[in-house]
């Protein structure tokens, strides 16, 4: 099964995504800020410097479907890389930041006592730029968590039991529950030899 028929199956879309990063032809470049919004085409009343600070998230791949949903993927090949702390610290960055994810959390249900700067920050901020695309633009938008198991490339691999293990105490350190976010899926593939 290819990835976009596996993002139709979790999503309850079609299989027709026009991915926009990372493409060959563009030496697989991976995008932030408005250079993110302006290859995916978004535009949006309310500026994204205005939501969050330079130097955001740089997506693993984004695209687009043939309705104009946005599909934003992270992808994870081992558990080291679920754990990051904000790095920001200029104060005006971080008041920034705070208040993205304050909005963000607020929208979804979480509690104010959930602190999203710390342990899962990454997992959190792609969160957040869902919040902005879909909410504050008004643009349909599906975020993907890609986790690779079985990867015999990275020291330590995961099976998909052990993945689903660790996504759920990220969710709970976060407090997220399923019923959360909709428009948000987890795919495992198999790494094989």
């Amino acid at each position: 099964m290819t990835l976009n028929k596996e993002i139709a199956n979790q999503t309850g879309g079609g299989a027709d995504i026009r991915w926009l990063s990372p493409l060959k032809e563009d030496e697989h470049a991976e995008y932030r800020d408005n250079q993110f919004l302006e290859r995916l085409g978004v535009k949006c009343r309310k500026p994204l410097h205005d939501f969050w600070p330079r130097n955001g998230p740089q997506w693993d791949a984004f695209g687009r479907r043939s309705d104009g949903t946005v599909i934003l993927l992270e992808a994870k090949s081992h558990s080291d890389e679920l754990t990051s702390d904000m790095g920001a610290e200029d104060p005006s960055s971080i008041d920034k930041i705070s208040e993205a994810l304050r909005l963000t959390k607020e929208h979804y249900g979480v509690g104010a006592g959930f602190d999203w700067t710390k342990n899962y920050y990454q997992y959190a901020n792609r969160i957040a730029f869902l919040y902005y695309l879909s909410e504050l633009c008004k643009i349909p938008t599906i975020l993907i968590f890609l986790y690779f198991a079985n990867d015999y490339t990275v020291e330590a691999p995961l099976s998909v039991s052990e993945w689903s293990r660790k996504i759920s105490e990220v969710k709970k350190q976060l407090g997220l529950s399923a019923k959360n976010i909709k428009n948000m899926a987890e795919i495992f593939i198999e790494v094989k030899k």
